[in-house]
This record gives C-alpha cells, sequence and structure tokens, in this order.
C-alpha cells in the first residue's frame, strides 16, 4: 500500500460505533435466540442451506460475485430482519451505511480514480444495490467484469 501511495479506509466503522454495533448485534441475536427457540432453529437451518446452496453454485469468483449469490444473500438476511427483529435490521443498516459513506468519501477525495472495494460477500449483497445508485459513482459489475474473456 505504502509503496504505490494508495489509500486505503476502513470498511468497518471507528469505535465506539464498532463496538456499539457487534456487541448490540450479538445481544439481540442472543435475546432471539432465548425467547424464540423455535424461530432461531428456523434461521439457523435457513442460513445452513444458503450456503449449502451457494457452495453448490459457486464454481467461479464471478459466481460468487453474481447476481444469484447476492439474491440469496439478501433474501436470508431479509428473513433474518424480519424475524429477529428491528433491532436486528437496525444493527446491519448501520454497518451498510457506514460502508457506503466511506465509498463515498473515497470517491470525494480520489475524484476519476478508480476505488477497490473489499467486503465480504454477504456485504457486498447489500452494497452493490446502494452503490448502484450514486451518481458520483460509477459501478464496475464484477461478475459482467469477471466473465469477460480478458479478465484474470
Amino acid at each position: 500500500m505504502r509503496a504505490h501511495r494508495y489509500r486505503a479506509y476502513a470498511g468497518e466503522p471507528d469505535e465506539p460505533q464498532f463496538t456499539e454495533i457487534v456487541e448490540g448485534l450479538s445481544r439481540w441475536l442472543g435475546a432471539f435466540r432465548t425467547e424464540h427457540p423455535d424461530l432461531a432453529q428456523v434461521d439457523e437451518a435457513y442460513e445452513t442451506a444458503t450456503l449449502a446452496a451457494l457452495t453448490r453454485i459457486w464454481h467461479t469468483p464471478a459466481d460468487v460475485n453474481g447476481a444469484l449469490s447476492d439474491e440469496l444473500l439478501l433474501a436470508r438476511r431479509h428473513y433474518q430482519d424480519r424475524v429477529a427483529g428491528p433491532e436486528i435490521a437496525e444493527a446491519w443498516r448501520r454497518w451498510h451505511d457506514h460502508a457506503v459513506t466511506m465509498v463515498r468519501r473515497a470517491a470525494r477525495e480520489n475524484p476519476g480514480q478508480r476505488i477497490l472495494v473489499l467486503l465480504g460477500v454477504d456485504n457486498c449483497a447489500r452494497l452493490r444495490p446502494a452503490l448502484r445508485g450514486l451518481p458520483e459513482l460509477r459501478l464496475v459489475e464484477m461478475e459482467v467484469w469477471l466473465r469477460q474473456p480478458s479478465s484474470p
């Protein structure tokens, strides 16, 4: 990073927001599992099934970064947000809003430059749609780019 003078921006929020979100998620998920063990069991089975389905369709990096992956991961996230409660949904919203804010900051501070955003695949499923709607960015769709014959 230093040798090429690349700028790096943290995808995770700074303290105390980081701890607030992570500890809140842990606390709310724990309460969900305790107060609604039947729903928590179904939620866990859904997550396991989603990950199993993804391993079946992931053969290339393009598959991982593809629309079908995003659809499956978003459906799983929406399900948990709905059954586990608004606190869970709000924590994830805050996490993803921070990531969007950081990408926008990077774009503002580096006008006309390419920006590489590295996140976990589950986070990408929410981040990509949020970034698509921003006028200051031209999002490169990774699935399309990776499927081009000249891609690495």
